[in-house]
């Protein structure tokens, strides 16, 4: 903003209330994007990578601590019934997340040889060789049962999820760790 926008509005435009508050709203975001106490944020803005691991981060400890526990609550039928759709859901997002941050990551680690950019995107792609081989045998046989069929097996087999789970929502914080360490080098 401050590079662009800023510059571009002429000099006394809007000035005696003529333009009003989208003016000067534009004027005071001009004004914290040029200060010192905006260097953080302006160095979010320019590392989406961070964002994305947070992102990756934030949706596997929202699977971990609320959405796992209160499928648990439900009775074998609807505790099936939930997780086959949400797994779907899930997948989808977090995969799409991991690839975006890790592309994100590397090209950061290319422009700026700066080894915590690659560590991030390694962290953050791991999710995937991991879901692909060691989840997938269960995601699969989850994937398969019948939610009008009785499957006693399910409960046992979506705790045993949860927990493998676990290891996405430390490669995440990891990959998060390392890209806000990168991006803030002393």
């Amino acid at each position: 903003m401050s590079g662009t926008l800023c510059n571009t509005l002429p000099s006394g435009y809007g000035h005696h209330g003529s333009i009003g508050v989208p003016y000067v709203t534009v004027r005071l975001l001009c004004r914290i994007a040029r200060s010192h106490a905006s260097a953080i944020f302006r160095r979010w803005l320019l590392l989406p990578e961070d964002g994305m691991a947070a992102a990756f981060t934030g949706a596997a400890v929202y699977v971990s601590v609320a959405e796992q526990p209160a499928r648990l609550a439900l009775d074998d039928k609807a505790l099936l019934r939930e997780w086959q759709p949400s797994y779907k859901r899930g997948a989808a997002m977090q995969g799409s997340i991991a690839i975006v941050a890790c592309v994100l990551g590397l090209i950061a680690w290319w422009q700026t040889g700066v080894a915590g950019f690659l560590a991030g995107a390694v962290a953050i792609i791991l999710p995937w060789p991991w879901t692909l081989l060691v989840m997938m045998p269960t995601n699969r046989l989850l994937e398969a049962m019948k939610v009008e069929a009785d499957n006693p097996q399910a409960r046992s087999m979506i705790v045993k999820w949860g927990k493998m789970h676990l290891v996405r929502v430390a490669l995440g914080a990891l990959a998060t760790i390392a890209f806000v360490w990168a991006s803030h080098p002393s």
